[in-house]
């Protein structure tokens, strides 16, 4: 049976599709209801649940903003391994049918309830992870210790 996928990229030109599926859809920001889509997508996320500012809603808001591109596909679930290497390079976040936003892996970041696990991997582009790295490494050098739970600097 296959899987109803909506993927939000955040890289300018994202790696071609190379996994077996319908390609449903795809929209980049020169699409001017991509922009209306991503604020309700940012609503949505907001208002689940009890609404209250999280760092994992945060990461999601910030997310939805930095996208570029909105893809839909419908995939087997025996493909969906191959889905999962292309949403990393694509940095994406996807949105599943039953309401739930996930990383690309399949984990739940954030259910229609509003529930988080803050153990998910949020998607970052991997030079983002390589500078907060880095910073922690220094800053621990120094005595300083950062929560590790604090996201990566986006360039």
């Amino acid at each position: 049976m296959p899987i109803l996928i909506n993927a939000y990229s955040t890289v300018t030109h994202p790696p071609a599709i190379n996994f077996p599926c319908e390609r449903l859809y795809h929209r980049g920001l020169d699409d001017s209801e991509l922009t209306k889509h991503l604020d309700d997508f940012i609503g949505y996320v907001m208002q689940a649940g009890d609404g209250q500012m999280n760092s994992r809603r945060y990461a999601l808001y910030r997310h939805i903003q930095r996208v570029k591109h909105q893809f839909t596909f419908e995939i087997e679930e025996d493909n969906f391994n191959e889905f999962t290497t292309w949403g990393w390079q694509a940095n994406a976040i996807i949105f599943m049918p039953d309401g739930t936003i996930r990383n690309p892996d399949g984990d739940v970041l954030q259910d229609p309830d509003g529930n988080i696990d803050l153990d998910v991997i949020v998607p970052y582009p991997p030079e983002a992870l390589k500078r907060k790295t880095k910073t922690e490494q220094y800053l621990a050098k120094l005595g300083l210790h950062t929560p590790t739970h604090l996201p990566p600097v986006i360039a």
